[in-house]
């Protein structure tokens, strides 16, 4: 699963940190490519080594445009760590490149009940809860 990771004010990547090392207890094998840099990127890192899950999550920096359609399309769906009340192209870019390349987004949603209601027309929903989320994915 891929996320980009480029503006951490707007972003949660830090939960997506939180939510992959209980997917890890589930689905041992999970892995999570985190794109992007910047200032938050290091502690991002030591974070992810610090909860043992180091192995799980690939952390790949920058990588140009014309580099991220085949991680998108090589990926089984693109998280999005943003709050939206929807999955809707008209949303961030990172989700707009996930949709061009047929490759399913997942963003996080308050009040989501269920897998019904949290399946959009173009991707999915989870709620911003490590658990709650882990539990989701590995649904």
């Amino acid at each position: 699963m891929p996320t980009r990771a480029g503006n951490l004010r707007e972003k949660s990547p830090w939960l997506l940190i939180d939510i992959m090392a209980e997917l890890v207890k589930a689905m041992p094998e999970a892995r999570l490519q985190m794109v992007g840099d910047g200032p938050g990127l290091k502690g991002l890192m030591e974070v992810a080594e610090a909860k043992g899950i180091g192995r799980n999550v690939v952390f790949r920096g920058y990588i140009g445009n014309s580099l991220l359609p085949p991680l998108y399309s090589g990926s089984w769906a693109a998280l999005i760590p943003m709050q939206l009340d929807k999955i809707d192209p008209f949303w961030d870019g990172s989700l707009k490149e996930s949709l061009a390349c047929g490759t399913p987004a997942i963003g996080f949603g308050e009040g989501v009940k269920g897998y019904a209601e949290s399946r959009q027309r173009l991707g999915y929903l989870i709620l911003p809860d490590p658990a709650a989320g882990a539990r989701a994915l590995a649904g």
